[in-house]
C-alpha cells in the first residue's frame, strides 16, 4: 500500500463513520503514516490493525487536541477536501 492509499482509505472511513476532523485526518495520517529506514509505514509495523478501530480510539481519546480535530456529527458535512 502506498501512502497515497493510506490516506485515500483514511478519508474514506473517515467520511463514511464520520470519525475525524480534516484536521484529525492529517495528524492521524502524520503518525500512523510515518515511513521507517525501509520505507514501511508505522502501521504496517503494528501486529495487529483494524483502520477503522485506531481511527476511532485515536478520535475517542482526542490524540490530536481537543475538541476542534475529533468529533461526530453535522459538522463533517461542512468540510472541503
Amino acid at each position: 500500500i502506498t501512502p497515497e492509499e493510506f490516506l485515500d482509505e483514511i478519508k474514506r472511513l473517515s467520511e463514511k463513520d464520520k470519525t475525524l476532523s480534516m484536521i484529525g485526518i492529517n495528524e492521524f495520517f502524520s503518525h500512523w503514516g510515518e515511513a521507517n529506514e525501509d520505507g514501511k509505514m508505522k502501521f504496517q509495523l503494528q501486529n495487529t490493525w483494524s483502520l477503522s478501530m485506531r481511527m476511532k480510539s485515536w478520535a475517542r481519546n482526542n490524540y490530536s487536541g481537543k475538541s476542534k480535530y475529533g468529533f461526530r456529527g453535522n459538522e463533517f458535512k461542512n468540510l472541503v477536501y
